[in-house]
Formats: structure tokens, sequence, C-alpha cells
């Protein structure tokens, strides 16, 4: 695998692998503009494509929504590309279904090659940003491509469908976690928690924009509280001004925590990245926050592997050099004007929390629009019938293939054994983590807990 963290030498690259193509190109990209770089880009797929290899394209509309109509007029009639709205036709069937930002940024060719990172395409982040991509050779190129198809074969059948392939093999070192908001999956928010929970020496985590729920931001904290040294590398001013305010409303607890923030001051740093304990990485396009855990199309690569760790652990260090250590005594010493600020903003995240009227819209939507009311119960949420509407028996999974419904009013676990499935009648529960069909339940019967 090879780490980039400079967009010169990644586009370079990126064209090369383009230029060799044989058999397939797979592009997906959320912001691709119309510049030096965007054209290298557009001229590479056209040209494989005249050469007869079959390429597939798919752009985000709201990514590219000032990028002129005229420059993807340029794609070859033989390229097959797929200009992805924010909002589906099909939204009517499922708000949080059909809705969802194209944020990933992979590049597939000839199912042997595979990039993964934080890159858009444009000259600006090439040469003005700092950004993290990384290119993988090997078994996990199957399931880059495999996130890819899975986008673009929604809603689609026939000859124009990605056909399915073998995988090389099992790689437990390297693994893709992809969201798939049309199926309501998202697995890289699992992903970053499991790994959190796990650390006992360090957390390193780079991310442009940090606006965690309570459920990611808390984990982070008890991991400094335990001594684990958690540094979280930011922007100092990042290109979304509000989005900064934002993030700066968490800051006095992460600090109290002993949370270390690390304010990057030489540029835009754009990379989503993570390292754990020296053993566990990843590198993708999911920021930490509500839009990239929850709602968007992201993709990140996750290795386990102590050599790649060290790689990514001397990133972080190298752009810690151009980073301001944020101390709790100098955060305490602001203005009350920007503390007034802070406070306001907060206010805003916390309308996004778990037991929001925005929070309950989006699980009354991944419940196919059921009557459900939704309760805050500390840090937990739990399901309620209201006037007995009737709730799907598909509409999640529980750690494997044991699915979770509403039974008599509240969510009841149906547990599958050889003889088929055996219903738990009666055992209320609460829904940990809501994260659309992929559902953490936990079951309460008495003294004993299950999960």
């Amino acid at each position: 695998m090879t780490i980039y963290t400079a967009g010169g030498l990644l586009f370079d690259d990126m064209v090369a692998a383009i230029d060799s193509a044989q058999t397939s190109v797979m592009l997906q990209t959320y912001i691709w503009e119309s510049d030096s770089v965007g054209q290298r880009i557009m001229d590479a797929l056209n040209a494989a494509a005249a050469r007869g290899v079959q390429v597939y394209v798919i752009y985000d509309l709201y990514g590219n929504h000032t990028v002129p109509c005229s420059f993807f007029g340029q794609l070859d009639p033989r390229i097959s590309s797929h200009r992805m709205p924010p909002l589906q036709s099909q939204i009517w069937r499922g708000p949080i279904r059909y809705t969802g930002l194209s944020h990933s940024k992979i590049l597939v060719v000839d199912d042997e090659t595979g990039f993964v990172g934080g890159f858009n395409i444009g000259d600006e982040f090439a040469r003005e940003w700092r950004d993290t991509h990384v290119r993988e050779v090997g078994p996990a190129v199957w399931d880059l491509r495999q996130a890819f198809a899975n986008v673009w074969n929604e809603g689609r059948s026939g000859s124009t469908r990605i056909g399915w392939i073998p995988p090389q093999s099992w790689n437990p070192r390297v693994r893709v976690a992809s969201n798939l908001p049309v199926q309501l999956v998202y697995p890289i928010r699992h992903m970053y928690l499991k790994a959190i929970e796990r650390a006992e020496d360090r957390i390193w985590l780079t991310t442009p924009y940090f606006v965690p729920d309570q459920q990611v931001l808390k984990p982070l904290m008890r991991a400094a509280r335990r001594g684990v040294d958690v540094r979280i590398m930011l922007p100092k001013e990042s290109n979304h001004v509000v989005v900064d305010w934002v993030t700066r409303g968490f800051y006095t607890d992460m600090l109290e925590a002993g949370v270390k923030v690390l304010l990057y001051t030489l540029t835009m740093i754009h990379s989503k990245t993570a390292t754990i304990d020296g053993v566990w990485s990843t590198i993708g396009t999911a920021n930490i926050d509500r839009l990239s855990l929850g709602l968007n199309y992201e993709t990140n690569l996750e290795v386990i592997d102590e050599g790649f760790a060290a790689e990514v652990e001397k990133v972080f260090e190298a752009d810690a050099e151009h980073c301001e250590l944020l101390t709790a005594e100098e955060w305490q010493q602001r203005p009350q004007a920007v503390r007034a600020v802070e406070l306001a903003s907060s206010s805003c995240a916390a309308s996004f929390e778990p037991g929001s009227v925005v929070d309950r819209q989006r699980t009354m939507g991944a419940f196919d629009d059921a009557h459900l009311r939704v309760e805050d119960v500390r840090e937990h949420l739990i399901l309620h019938d209201l006037g007995g509407s009737p709730v799907p028996d598909h509409l999640a999974v529980l750690h494997g293939e044991d699915p979770v419904r509403v039974v008599r009013g509240e969510v009841d676990v149906v547990q599958h054994d050889d003889d088929g499935p055996a219903e738990l009648v009666g055992s209320p529960a609460q829904l940990l983590h809501h994260r659309g069909r992929v559902l953490h339940v936990e079951v309460v019967q008495g003294s004993s807990r299950s999960t």
C-alpha cells in the first residue's frame, strides 16, 4: 500500500493507472473541478474508453453544482456515467434511504489497483490543501470495486449492472467499510466505535470537520480519562466557518477530559485518517460528523497492520509540526463574545442529538415512516408504537442475521435457531445507536443483559 499526502503525485499515479487500464475503470468522486487537474482526469478516461476499456463514472450533483455542465458534456458517449442527486426520485419510499451525498472518492482499475481517500479532483485540492489518499494493490481492491458496484447497481437491471466477480481471497488485515444509505447501512461509524473502545495506549485522529454526536464523542473522552493519549488534529480555520464554530463548542469538554486538540495552521487540512495503538489504522473519505457517519455514501480503508500504522503515525507527527496545541488555560481566556457564539453553535449541534426533532424524523424514516415515538433516555433511545401502525419485520439486523421488530408496542428480538425463529416476547429493548438498518439493541430481562 502507498500513502499519498501530495496531490500532484497522487493524480500523476491515478492518470498513469487509467492510461494502463486494459479492461475496466471505475471512478467515484464528490467534487470534480473543470480545471487542469480535472481536465487531465477527463482526458485519461476518454482515452481509455476510446481504446475499448469499460469506464464507469459516478459524481455528485450537489458537490459539482458550480461546475459547468459543458465540462461533463466532454465525457465520451461510451462512458457509463451517473450524476448522483442528493435527493433521489424514490425519496417518497423512504426519506433516509434515498438521500445522501456521493462523498466517496474511489478509483478502481482492472479490478487490481484501487485508490481511496480524501482528495477531490481539482487544482486547489492538489496544490493548496493537505489531504491523504492510499493506493491498494491486492485483495482489498475487490472490496473497493464492490463498494462502487453496490452504488452503481442500485435500481439497475440487466446489462447496465456491474457484474459480480469472486474475491481473490479473504484478507482480515485489510478491509473496506462503505456506507450504503439506500440499504440503511453505515459501517464506518461502527468501525470507529469498535476501534476506540479497544484503545489502550493512543488514538491519533485527523479530520477536517469534527461535529460528532455524543455516542462518538463520549468514547473518545472516556479513553482520554483512562489514560489513552487521544489527539485530534483539526484545521485551525477550515473552508466552512459555521462548522468551525460548531466544532469549537466541543473543545471545553474535550480539554477537560484530557483530549489533546491540535490545530493545523499551514493550510486547509482535509485528511480523514486515524491510527490506534500502533496497530489499527483507517484512511478514507468519512469525516467525524453526522453527515459522513449517518447519511452520506462514504468509503474507508481499515488496516490492521503495525507497519502500515507506523507509516500513518509518521504522517501524523509530520503534520503535528505545523499545529498549535490548544491548552485548557488558553481556551478559558477566550473573549465572552466568542463564548456566546460557541454556545449558540453548540445549541444548534445539540438539536441533532438523538431525541431531537430532526433525529426523530430520521428514525421514523429508517422504519419506512412507521408511526413511532422516540424518547431520549439519557444516552439511549426507546421506541414506542403510537396507534398500532404496522412496523415491517425486515427493518433491521442485530449482530448478524437476527432481525428486530416491534411487537405489542415494544422492540422485541427474534432469535434464530435450527428449528426456525424463536420469539422473545415482552423483552423491551433500548436502541443504543440508531444507524438505520444496522441497529444495536440491548435486551434487558430481569437482572440479565444480552446484546
